[in-house]
């Protein structure tokens, strides 16, 4: 039988065990702790969407304000 041809696999191999297997980190399941931090922050992100959308809609009303005194001189 023929030998397997194992080159194109050993570089993978010694980049692994330089910088570690790190992929294994990544595909773990998040903590409560991170869930719940999350859940803060995406709180957070909904209430400054919030915010900036009462700043566009204060922003919009002024410019119709601004386009109808135009058009009354």
């Amino acid at each position: 039988m023929g030998e397997v041809d194992t080159k194109p696999i050993e570089p993978v191999q010694i980049a692994l065990s330089l910088f570690g297997d790190k992929g294994e980190q990544r595909k773990s399941r998040p903590t409560s702790r991170d869930e719940s931090e999350n859940e803060k922050e995406l709180e957070g992100f909904s209430k400054d969407l919030a915010n900036y959308k009462v700043q566009l809609d204060a922003k919009d009303a002024a410019y119709k304000q601004a386009l109808l005194k135009l058009d009354y001189y």
